[in-house]
């Protein structure tokens, strides 16, 4: 009788350690499940951030690529005229100025990062996390490309253009940065066409700028593309 009664306080009480255990371990799933709720509440205040970050990236994109277009088609225009397959015309001060410009891309990253510091990214799709790692990574490389240009524009082209070109600021420009020439009461400095054709240096100059912006312009339009593919997503999934 003793054995039995031992043996039931046994079963007894394994039986209450079960139903504790047991009990636990569903007041830590329910508490999971409540924090993977708030977790996807919060992460979706935190996606419409991303949105406008995106929204604001899609247009710098696209105004730097416009003005991309611009600088590679004056470097183009540049390198038929020293090949003689452009004559010579005014709008090559215009070309000449046009490729000195820099281009900075810089993304506005609050939303991202506001995702990444919370935990909350983990709990996107993981095709949308794969989407936007792919966005950012392009977005490295388009800062990447931008340095390399700028660094080459400040070094070298930047440096021989105001040693050896300096003439060319003059109201004799159509370029619209010398507009603030256009009320010069000198002479108009008369056009170096043959100067300029036959400058080597230029030349190479300019070639470099033209690879340069090929180069620029091929990374910026992958970023349109794929900030567009991830806002089509993200903007569907929060409708």
């Amino acid at each position: 009788m003793e054995k039995s009664k031992v043996r039931s306080y046994l079963l007894y009480a394994t039986g209450e350690i079960l139903l504790v255990v047991i009990g636990i371990l569903i007041a830590l799933q329910v508490n999971n499940w409540n924090e993977e709720r708030s977790l996807k509440r919060s992460a979706e205040k935190h996606v419409q951030i991303l949105i406008t970050n995106l929204n604001e990236d899609h247009e710098k994109l696209t105004s730097i690529t416009n003005s991309l277009g611009l600088t590679q088609t004056s470097a183009t225009d540049m390198m038929d005229r020293f090949m003689l397959l452009k004559p010579a015309d005014p709008d090559i001060y215009y070309d000449i100025i046009q490729v000195i410009f820099e281009y900075n891309f810089q993304p506005n990253k609050n939303g991202i990062e506001v995702l990444i510091n919370t935990g909350e990214f983990g709990v996107l799709a993981d095709s949308v996390q794969h989407m936007i790692n792919q966005y950012y990574n392009t977005v490295e490389r388009i800062q990447e490309r931008d340095a390399i240009s700028n660094t080459f524009i400040k070094n070298e082209y930047e440096a021989y253009f105001f040693d050896k070109l300096n003439y060319i600021w003059s109201k004799g420009s159509t370029h619209p940065t010398m507009e603030i020439y256009k009320n010069d009461k000198r002479e108009e400095l008369p056009l170096r066409y043959n100067e300029i054709l036959n400058d080597k240096k230029l030349e190479g100059l300019i070639f470099a700028r033209k690879y340069q912006t090929e180069i620029q312009l091929t990374v910026y339009k992958q970023g349109i593309e794929e900030v567009n593919q991830l806002l089509s997503v993200l903007q569907g999934e929060t409708e």
